[in-house]
Parts: structure tokens; sequence; C-alpha cells
């Protein structure tokens, strides 16, 4: 049950209400019941107003991974197409026979790390 605080703010189970019954957060941002950011529609947001899901990562209205281009982003964490394609960072396909292997550069001198790259 809504009640008022010393301060005359509206309150709902320890959490502010604003004048249309929302929970909002002391900026004035609307929160679920657990303090996270939310939009209009009820959905999970950064504090950029980004879409996210409950790891505060960024996801499509699918709820589809994505990096910060829009770009899906797979289990792997490779950027992928909407065919599942692997993609670069600009939505290019590359060549199905490119294989991506984690980049661990620690210790290597430029030389060594082109000679890796150029494999």
């Amino acid at each position: 049950m809504p009640h008022r605080d010393e301060d005359g703010n509206l309150r709902r189970g320890g959490r502010l209400i604003n004048e249309k019954g929302q929970l909002i957060d002391q900026d004035g941002n609307l929160v679920n019941i657990f303090g996270r950011l939310i939009n209009e529609k009820g959905e999970l947001i950064d504090k950029d107003g980004n879409l996210v899901d409950e790891d505060g990562r960024l996801v499509n209205k699918e709820g589809e991974l994505i990096d910060k281009n829009g770009n899906l982003v797979d289990e792997d964490g490779n950027l992928v197409d909407d065919e599942g394609y692997l993609i670069d960072k600009d939505g290019n396909r590359l060549p199905e026979e490119m294989e991506l292997v984690p980049a661990d550069f620690d210790g290597l001198t430029r030389e060594e790390i082109v000679q890796l790259l150029q494999a």
C-alpha cells in the first residue's frame, strides 16, 4: 500500500512512486521492483537507454545479444549476421574457411604477432 514518507514523497515497498504510480529512483528514472532501470514498456535498459538483458548485456527487441553497433553476437562472442554467418565489425561477411581464434598476444613482439596473423 502506498504511503507518504517524512519528506512527503509517495512510496511503496520502500521505493519512490511518481505521479503515474510508477516506481522511480532518486533521479526520477523508472525502475522495476528490484531497482533496475526500465523504459515505459517495462524493458530493462542501461543508463544510456539501450535495451539490456538481466546481466546488463546489450540486446535487440527480440532479446538477442548485440554489440554497440547493433550486430548480433553469438554465444562465443563472434559477430554474426541474421543467417548466422560470421561478419566483421562493419557487417561484411567473412569467408567461411576463415577460422577465428582467441587473440592472446601478451609477451609477443610485434613481428611475432604479424606472423601469427598472416599464418
